[in-house]
Formats: C-alpha cells, sequence, structure tokens
C-alpha cells in the first residue's frame, strides 16, 4: 500500500496541473504521477503479502489505494480545499 501522505500529494498535484477536471479523471492521472516519480513499491521493498505487488508490477494502484484517494477527495471537499463543480463529470 502506498502511503497515504503520499497519495494526498499525488492527488493535490494532479488538481494542480488540470484544476477542472473531473472526479473520474483523477485516479489514471494518480497512476501516472506515480509511475513517472517510481513511487510503486518492488518486490525489494516486500512488507507484508497483503500488498497487492502484482497491481505495482504494472504501474496501478491497488484496490486499497484507490480507496484511500477516493476518502482524501473527498476530505479535501470537506476541508473546503476544493470545491465539487456545477458539470455533470463531477
Amino acid at each position: 500500500m502506498i502511503d497515504y501522505r503520499i497519495l494526498r500529494n499525488l492527488v493535490i498535484e494532479a488538481f494542480q496541473a488540470k484544476p477542472n477536471m473531473s472526479i473520474q479523471d483523477v485516479m489514471p492521472d494518480v497512476e501516472r504521477l506515480a509511475a513517472e516519480k517510481n513511487i510503486f513499491p518492488n518486490r525489494e521493498k516486500k512488507i507484508s503479502s497483503e500488498i497487492g505487488f502484482d497491481y505495482y508490477s504494472e504501474k496501478r494502484l491497488t484496490p486499497v489505494d484507490r480507496e484511500n484517494v477516493t476518502q482524501i477527495i473527498w476530505h479535501m471537499v470537506r476541508e473546503n480545499l476544493m470545491v465539487i463543480g456545477e458539470e455533470r463529470n463531477n
């Protein structure tokens, strides 16, 4: 699992690059940024067998990471750091 703070920074970076992007476009951007920054854990850093290295080897977020990204977005909305727009995509 990728550290929550790292995921939060990736979400912020994704929104800073494209402030008007729809919520559904966040996940691919976070995955792309994680791959560019080489953030995905590798097998040498294996901490437990629960971590989805099959996802990470394919440069994809695990279901737990995806859930954390969703939580990060909603926390940012509740903290008024992000406002959901009027477009139907958001």
